[in-house]
């Protein structure tokens, strides 16, 4: 039997996905679940990003690995994620996240932070969840969040009120799947621009008005996605892999083991790609097609998040459209510039994979800190 997640009809048209109608509530049965990289600014600074975002989500893959692989909702923030789980799996998640929990202080020295709660608390604080998916293609899709409950339950992480922390139990878990084999995708334009909006409290229809502000950002930049054929190079070897093989692999020579695995697998498969990456009639051409096509670089979690790539003018018009809506009293926002994109990798099958994206040098993290000043200064 489908769960309600997989029951949603998928949004088509990704300029509609803050749209209410998309949106159905969340069942009061099911449990939040919120992790965040403690002190990722300090690692990001120390220029530990790309850990950090393996860390952050693994948390996503444990959950998925530990519910069977069922599709349920759930947003990646870079430094951390939020998701949704039935009730009849809340033992097999939490014991996969204290093993990510486990691993991660291990293996990188950070603390994933992890708040788990029914959804039924969110109701009786008058709050709302309500649940949307945007179809990216067959089969992948990416879940929206909205209604104000995703705002409260960080807050409450943040704060530490309520007893919501992971319940201890014996970890165990996998994060099979797990890949961090592409290099950095650098700009095709000029800029990755990670950009956080977020709509005051004040603000009148506010899901009108993120729509308003979303199909005006994407008709300035229609062809920004920041992993295109164009810019996803099969460079060897991944400078990455290693994360890769300290985060699956136990021992000095399971670990060595796997990297070298991965190793061998990325050289044939580049040695594949420079070959077949303009067949589309192959294999390679599909997968690659597919995996810029289910990345996600447009989400909505009661904030709209954007991972673009664009030109210094189009930068600019982007700045204005956010400035002006700050100036006018209806939204925060924060933004961050790069030069490059960085991918960590969900692969179940050929069929179904899911990349998760964020910008280079600290990315959502570094966005945030804007963000979270402009709602600061104006409290």
């Amino acid at each position: 039997m489908k769960n309600f997640y997989e029951a949603l009809s998928p949004i088509a048209d990704p300029a509609e996905l803050v749209r209410d109608h998309h949106f159905v509530a969340a069942p009061a049965d099911w449990l939040i679940v919120m992790t965040d990289v403690k002190d990722s600014t300090k690692a990001i600074q120390t220029g530990r990003y790309k850990q950090v975002n393996v860390v952050g989500a693994a948390g996503i893959i444990a959950a998925t690995n530990a519910m069977e692989r069922r599709d349920f909702p759930y947003v990646f923030g870079g430094d951390g994620a939020t998701f949704l789980v039935p009730p009849e799996k809340t033992e097999a998640v939490s014991r996969s996240l204290q093993y990510v929990q486990d691993i991660s202080r291990k293996h990188f020295n950070l603390d994933l932070r992890v708040m788990i709660m029914p959804v039924k608390a969110i109701h009786d604080a008058g709050k709302s969840l309500r649940i949307a998916k945007l179809e990216l293609s067959k089969n992948n899709y990416q879940a929206m969040f909205a209604g104000g409950g995703i705002d409260y339950a960080e807050s409450l992480m943040k704060s530490g009120k309520g007893n919501y922390s992971l319940p201890k139990t014996n970890p165990a878990g996998s994060i099979e799947g797990l890949e961090c084999r592409w290099n950095p995708v650098p700009s095709q334009h000029g800029e990755i621009l990670t950009i956080l909006i977020k709509m005051r409290p004040s603000a009148k229809e506010p899901s009108i008005r993120y729509e308003r502000i979303l199909r005006e950002i994407l008709a300035i930049a229609p062809h920004a996605a920041p992993v295109t054929l164009g810019n996803l190079q099969a460079a060897w070897p991944p400078a990455d892999v290693w994360i890769e093989a300290r985060m699956l692999a136990r021992g000095y020579l399971g670990r060595l083991f796997q990297m070298l695995k991965a190793m061998a697998i990325t050289g044939l498969a580049a040695l594949a790609i420079k070959a077949r990456k303009n067949d589309t009639a192959s294999q390679v051409y599909r997968y690659l097609f597919q995996l810029t096509q289910n990345t996600d670089y447009l989400k909505f979690d009661d904030c709209l998040r954007m991972l673009l790539d664009v030109t210094a003018e189009q930068k600019r018009q982007i700045t204005s459209i956010l400035e002006k809506s700050f100036a006018n009293g209806e939204s925060f926002f924060g933004m961050h510039a790069s030069t490059e994109a960085l991918m960590t990798c969900f692969i179940q099958s050929l069929e179904k994979h899911f990349h998760f994206v964020d910008g280079g040098d600290g990315g959502y993290t570094i966005a945030a800190l804007q963000l979270k000043k402009q709602i600061s200064a104006a409290i």
